[in-house]
């Protein structure tokens, strides 16, 4: 009952803030070949009844995790909701190349959620986990603001890529790697993930690393961006699906529900 109520208040917060992000970005995303066939860029869906829809999934969202987890796993969906909608979508996209950081602390609170949901606590394992996902984000984002620079430039969203420059990209993409490996490697030091975890763990991470050494050696910077953002994938994917089935682990009840609720 505790992970059918979890998932169904992530899914509902999330399903919110995204809904809320899309009738904010309407007008720019109808510039993107990516988005522009959004419900609500056709006209498929009313303001008005998106916005009704998207406050019934969060408030039914934040009423499920209350009930079948815990106020704290509440607090802190409720937390990225925040971060997600009113600082990142309405403040910052628009204006600084650094909105995607604040872009990934939101995208990183759902495997908090499912930890805190099962743990009841915001413990260094928890902690960790956030912050490996916040660093994983930071490549896997600026990969697609590589390859799909044009678009963005075309909706006047000061991207990194665009603002700074595709060298200064490459640059950040190293830097984030390394960090995400660092996390993705430290989560070994408080037993919540066990050799098996750890072994795939370095081979995806130095491999994603020496990846993002070559992009400074490329010169199609968009098929770069392309490949690192499906590589981004396939090491998420695979690391969560490896530590939600190691059995090595010395502790393994807390982190399990962690990448079923990012799934």
């Amino acid at each position: 009952m505790k992970l059918a109520g979890t998932l169904v208040g992530i899914a509902g917060v999330i399903g919110s803030a995204a809904v809320y992000n899309n009738i904010i970005d309407r007008d720019i995303d109808a510039l993107m070949e990516r988005t522009k066939n959004r419900a609500i860029v056709l006209g498929l869906v009313s303001i008005r009844n998106a916005k009704i829809f998207a406050s019934v999934l969060g408030i039914v969202g934040i009423i499920s995790l209350s009930i079948f987890a815990n106020v704290l796993t509440a607090a802190i969906a409720f937390a990225g909701f925040v971060l997600y909608v009113f600082l990142y979508s309405l403040w910052t996209k628009r204006n600084t190349p650094y909105a995607t950081m604040l872009g990934t602390l939101s995208g990183a609170v759902p495997p908090l959620v499912g930890y805190v949901a099962v743990s009841g606590t915001l413990d260094p394992t928890a902690i960790i986990l956030f912050l490996m996902l916040v660093f994983w984000q930071m490549p896997h984002a600026l990969s697609i603001a590589l390859y799909r620079h044009e678009e963005y430039r075309s909706a006047s969203i000061p991207v990194l890529p665009i603002a700074r420059g595709m060298v200064r990209t490459k640059i950040e993409i190293l830097i984030f790697t390394i960090l995400f490996a660092s996390a993705a490697l430290s989560l070994g030091v408080w037993g919540s993930v066990g050799y098996v975890y750890l072994g795939v763990a370095f081979a995806l991470a130095v491999a994603w690393i020496i990846f993002a050494v070559i992009g400074f050696f490329v010169t199609d910077t968009k098929r770069f961006g392309r490949k690192m953002f499906f590589y981004s994938l396939i090491v998420l994917m695979t690391l969560f699906i490896v530590m939600a089935f190691d059995n090595t682990a010395p502790n393994r009840e807390a982190p399990v529900m962690a990448p079923i609720a990012w799934l």
